[in-house]
C-alpha cells in the first residue's frame, strides 16, 4: 500500500532479548515511515539492539530513573512523537508480518486490534492484544492510554472498548493473521513490576477496567530523543 503515513510505535523495559527477534520483522515493513521505540529505563539501553537493524527509520526516547514498568505513559509518549498519520502500537515481544499492509488498509474511523478474536492459537491471540492501527487524531483527541492504569496490562482493552462506546468501528477480525507474540511465561511479564504475583495483577487490571474509567490528560515527560543519525537532544515530550 502506497502512502499509507503509518508510525510504528513501541516500548521497552528490559526486553532487549524479545527486540532482537521483532526489530529485524519491523523494518522490512516497506509501508513504514518510521520507528519510535520509547526505552522505559531499560538497565541496557535499547539502543544496543536498535544499533544493528538501523534503517535510518528508528528513533529512541529514552526515558530515565523509573524502577517499575508502567504500560501507558511510554505508549502516549510514542504517539505524541510520531509525526505520522496512523499509529501501528507494537510491543516489543511481537513480531509482524511484511506484507501486513498489503491486506490492512488504515482508515481514519476503524480501528484494527490484535487478540480479540477466537482461535485455536490461545497464546498468539492473548499476548497481540496491544498490537493496533489507529489514527493518531483519533487517540490524541480521546486522551490515549489511560494513564491512570500504570502497569495494568488491561490498558489496550480499556482503549479499545472506550473508542468503540465513542462510535469508532472495531475491527478485530484481520489484523491477527500477521502478528505473532514471540512465547514467554509470566515470569517475564512480571520481572519488572510491583506486584509480586501475575493473579493479582491480572485482577487488578480487570477489575479497574469494569468501571469505565475516564482517562486523564496525558502526562508531560522529559525525555532524551536519539535520532537515526544518533544525534541526540534533550526535551520534553
Amino acid at each position: 500500500m502506497d502512502n499509507a503515513q503509518i508510525s510504528l510505535c513501541s516500548r521497552s523495559m528490559n526486553r532487549n532479548f524479545h527486540l532482537d527477534e521483532s526489530l529485524p520483522t519491523w523494518v522490512a515493513i516497506k509501508e513504514i515511515e518510521e520507528i519510535i521505540i520509547v526505552d522505559w529505563s531499560s538497565v541496557i539501553p535499547v539502543k544496543a539492539v536498535v544499533d544493528k537493524y538501523q534503517n535510518g527509520k528508528i528513533t529512541i526516547i529514552r526515558i530515565d530513573g523509573k524502577k517499575y514498568w508502567n504500560s501507558c505513559i511510554p505508549r502516549n509518549v510514542g504517539i505524541r512523537a510520531a509525526k505520522s498519520k496512523f499509529i501501528f502500537t507494537v510491543d516489543a515481544d511481537i513480531r509482524v508480518n511484511r506484507d501486513v499492509f498489503k491486506y490492512i488498509v488504515p482508515e481514519d474511523n476503524v480501528f484494527y486490534t490484535g487478540g480479540f478474536k477466537d482461535s485455536s492459537d490461545k497464546e498468539n491471540k492473548y499476548s497481540t492484544c496491544g498490537t493496533s492501527l489507529i489514527s493518531r487524531e483519533l487517540l490524541l483527541s480521546n486522551n490515549g492510554f489511560n494513564e491512570d492504569m500504570g502497569e495494568m496490562f488491561t490498558d489496550d482493552s480499556e482503549l479499545y472498548h472506550r473508542l468503540s462506546r465513542l462510535g469508532a468501528k472495531w475491527d478485530t477480525n484481520n489484523l491477527l493473521r500477521y502478528v505473532h507474540a514471540i512465547p514467554h511465561k509470566n515470569d517475564v511479564r512480571m520481572k519488572n513490576s510491583k506486584f509480586s504475583d501475575f493473579s493479582s495483577w491480572h485482577q487488578l487490571s480487570v477489575n479497574f477496567e469494569k468501571t469505565n474509567p475516564i482517562p486523564p490528560q496525558m502526562q508531560k515527560m522529559d525525555v532524551t530523543i536519539i535520532y537515526p543519525d544518533n544525534t541526540q537532544i534533550n526535551t520534553t515530550i
